[in-house]
């Protein structure tokens, strides 16, 4: 089955239904099921297009300052916990344990509100990938405050130049170009 994904795939969902019809349910009627129980998940994912000579040494360099100046919050949002795959921990205030993974250049940020932050560099195209995780009980609140990016605002420390303007895609407002931040 190495390179018959979409036969095995096939062949489970069969399985399922047959399965959740000896329960006397659909394949909907066992999702919504889970969704009950284990709640609702959504995901987002910005690409950051890294332009310039050396776009490698940028996202480089983009990593290295998220690992060294991690954000204390994310939004609104207040950091529990880091996780650095590289290094192959997470932080969760003085408590430092394995990921328990294979090392890859990727950083996780866990928020108060169970939302996370996952960041990596693409192995292939000179960009930056952030993937917006979020999860809760009701369906539209979770894709409502994903499409409305509420918890999602990461800023970055850059080398200041207030002559220099950085050009942002807010998951609100849309593109957007702001001085480089010297703040947080």
């Amino acid at each position: 089955a190495r390179d018959k994904d979409a036969v095995v795939a096939t062949m489970l969902i069969i399985q399922m239904a047959m399965y959740y019809k000896d329960q006397g349910m659909t394949l909907p009627m066992a999702l919504q099921k889970l969704y009950r129980h284990y709640g609702f998940y959504a995901e987002k994912t910005i690409n950051v297009k890294i332009d310039g000579l050396e776009p490698k040494a940028k996202m480089d360099m983009l990593m290295k300052n998220l690992r060294e100046n991690a954000p204390e919050k994310v939004g609104y949002n207040r950091v529990l916990a880091v996780g650095d795959y590289l290094e192959g921990v997470i932080r969760e205030g003085q408590d430092v344990r394995s990921t328990g993974k294979p090392k890859s250049d990727v950083l996780t940020f866990t928020m108060e509100d169970d939302a996370t932050v996952i960041v990596r560099p693409s192995g292939t195209e000179p960009k930056v990938k952030f993937y917006y995780l979020l999860s809760g009980e009701e369906r539209a609140a979770v894709e409502a405050n994903l499409a409305a990016g509420n918890p999602f605002v990461l800023r970055l420390r850059a080398e200041y130049d207030p002559e220099k303007k950085v050009i942002v895609n807010d998951l609100v407002k849309g593109k957007l170009e702001i001085p480089m931040n010297d703040e947080d």
